[in-house]
């Protein structure tokens, strides 16, 4: 009879091969059960491959996570062997988890530096070392656009102002202009487009260094005009001898490109520019079949390889139609749907979420076919409309939030609010605000669960891809919320 082999028995590398396919509670059981096994899965790889390891090493530039837990077992003189590294690593990256789960942070709050009242359509980005935060907005008072660096490792302060030149040419132009298309950080580039300029600041040395404009350019434009709009830009000074301000456009940003949509006589032509060197990569005009286009919008997918573009036409009758293309390819895909009332609001890999008055549609990219739809009992709020892993929220007139599968549409929870709901936003992949009159953290699974709510109504809400910062504004007043 063949002798069985025990557990303990075990190489060091077939067991850090068997914890691969174990939870951590399984582990942490395993290692409970005798001494031998706790030596075995005190391992550096084990723990290793269950930790996010830029979380680690910001964590480790922090003053970070003052948990007696932590400093129980970093003291600890038993006859326990001494738990590994990346072990002690791990048990930060969860105790900031539980920080965030249960609402623990330091608020900290102060004021805008220049503005006394600030428009609505403020945004916050953070700097990829989620330490400095830029706020751009409006001033009602001095009418007239700002922009401030913050500093908000310790006490926020006020770092640097920008001033951006070229807002106030087109506020100019256009004195009914409150908005702007995009402000986002992309890696070492802060990417600023107002109607049809865009302008791109480098912001790889900051903060040893103020952040520095690296190109500007009329996206509907030839390169050579864009040329003369860097220097226009850099001495404080606009001209539109050669190019026009558009009234109605839209864009979004893909990796290092810039796409910028606008209407050209009866024709939607797509601009593809290389953003970092301020070169124009393409143009494509989309098969709209001479119909009457009456508005437009671009839609991004979420692993941002495709875009749709939405045209709403008049033909007799308004009609939604939605054209694919792939942006890997530089070509139009073979997408196209045309439907009544159908706003695409969302788009993955092989799916795309619509809305209709009280109906959610959900398309197949690849094949255009409808898959599923939804009926609802009070009308859908599009901006709602948010993805959270496999599953798809949104929210409805009458303040209920419900979760589907965003393969089938199959319910799987939903939860009504106390409160007018306007918006949700998704935080770090995982949880989701409501921005609303009363704005709230919640956690969404199988069942939802609310965490904590935010100090502050304000529907400004960003924070740092480690969540370990929420920034927020209301009024003249910036909050964040630290959780470490």
């Amino acid at each position: 009879m063949e002798r069985q082999i025990s557990l303990e028995e075990l190489p060091q590398e077939v067991l850090t091969h068997i914890a691969s396919y174990l939870t951590v509670q399984d582990i942490l059981a395993c290692s409970s059960t005798s001494t031998l096994l706790r030596y075995a899965f005190n391992d550096n790889c084990i723990w290793k491959k269950l930790c996010n390891v830029d979380l680690i090493d910001y964590l480790g530039k922090c003053n970070s996570l003052d948990d007696p837990f932590i400093h129980e077992h970093e003291n600890d003189t038993s006859t326990l062997p001494p738990l590994c590294h990346w072990r002690m690593c791990y048990i930060k990256q969860a105790n900031l988890l539980q920080n965030f789960k249960r609402g623990k942070y330091k608020k900290k709050e102060v004021s805008l530096g220049q503005a006394s009242s600030v428009y609505r359509g403020t945004r916050v980005a953070f700097f990829e070392s989620s330490e400095h935060l830029f706020i751009h907005a409006f001033d009602l008072v001095k009418d007239r656009f700002f922009g401030e660096i913050w500093d908000i490792k310790e006490v926020p302060f006020c770092h640097s102002s920008v001033h951006l030149n070229f807002e106030d040419f087109i506020l100019m132009e256009d004195p009914t202009f409150l908005g702007f298309g995009i402000f986002e950080l992309v890696g070492e580039s802060l990417v600023i487009c107002m109607k049809n300029i865009v302008v791109v600041y480098d912001v790889s040395s900051f903060p040893s260094s103020e952040i520095k404009l690296q190109q500007a350019f009329v996206f509907d434009k030839s390169e050579e005009i864009s040329k003369s709009l860097v220097s226009c830009v850099n001495n404080n000074f606009v001209q539109n001898t050669y190019f026009e301000i558009i009234s109605k456009g839209d864009s979004t940003i893909c990796n290092n490109l810039f796409i910028g949509v606008v209407m050209d006589m009866s024709y939607i032509v797509l601009h593809f520019w290389d953003f970092c060197n301020g070169t124009k990569v393409r143009e494509d005009i989309l098969p709209t079949e001479n119909m009457k286009v009456m508005d437009f919008f671009l839609l991004l997918s979420q692993t941002r390889k495709n875009i749709i573009v939405k045209c709403c036409v008049h033909n007799h009758r308004y009609m939604y139609h939605s054209y694919g293309y792939d942006i890997v390819l530089m070509k139009f895909s073979s997408f196209s749907v045309k439907v009544n009332y159908c706003d695409f609001i969302i788009l993955t890999d092989d799916r795309v979420v619509g809305v209709g008055p009280r109906t959610l549609y959900l398309y197949n990219y690849k094949t255009s076919d409808r898959v599923a739809i939804r009926k609802t009992d009070h009308e859908v709020l599009k901006k709602t409309l948010v993805t959270l892993e496999s599953d798809l929220l949104y929210g409805t007139f009458d303040s209920t939030i419900f979760v589907v599968k965003l393969e089938t549409f199959e319910l799987v929870t939903s939860v009504k609010l106390g409160f007018i709901l306007y918006s949700l936003k998704v935080l770090c992949h995982r949880f989701v605000v409501t921005n609303s009159t009363n704005n709230e953290v919640w956690e969404f699974g199988k069942t939802a669960k609310k965490l904590f709510k935010l100090p502050t109504d304000s529907s400004f809400v960003g924070t740092n891809k480690y969540c370990t910062k929420i920034a927020a504004i209301k009024s003249s007043k910036l909050y964040i919320l630290d959780f470490i």
